[in-house]
């Protein structure tokens, strides 16, 4: 839904220069819902395109966690390949074609 789906506020009309701005998304991941808004200028925050969020996908289904690693990284870029750490016997980060940076972690019993 963008700034221009919403009904306007008379008194407090949103500035043009929102109207194709993402005001609410969501979306379900691994049965969790995420919601997500753009950040317009004026708003009093200071986006950082792509440190600004990292989102965390844990699941104990490994070819699930795979089919999302290389969705994710389609067209983007693979910071951390998949590996063993001290918390995970598979673990790595992408930075998506959006610029963000997701985590994705195997929850096994080691």
């Amino acid at each position: 839904m963008t700034f221009t789906d919403v009904s306007e506020d008379l008194e407090h009309p949103a500035p043009a220069a929102w109207k194709d701005l993402i005001v609410n998304a969501s979306m379900t991941i691994e049965g969790v819902p995420f919601m997500f808004s753009d950040v317009p200028d004026g708003m009093g925050l200071t986006f950082v395109r792509g440190n600004n969020v990292s989102l965390v996908i844990n699941t104990d289904d490994e070819a699930k966690l795979d089919l999302f690693f290389a969705s994710l990284s389609e067209d983007g870029q693979i910071t951390m390949p998949f590996g063993e750490t001290f918390w995970s016997k598979k673990y790595g980060m992408v930075i998506d074609k959006f610029g963000i940076n997701w985590m994705l972690n195997y929850t096994v019993d080691r």
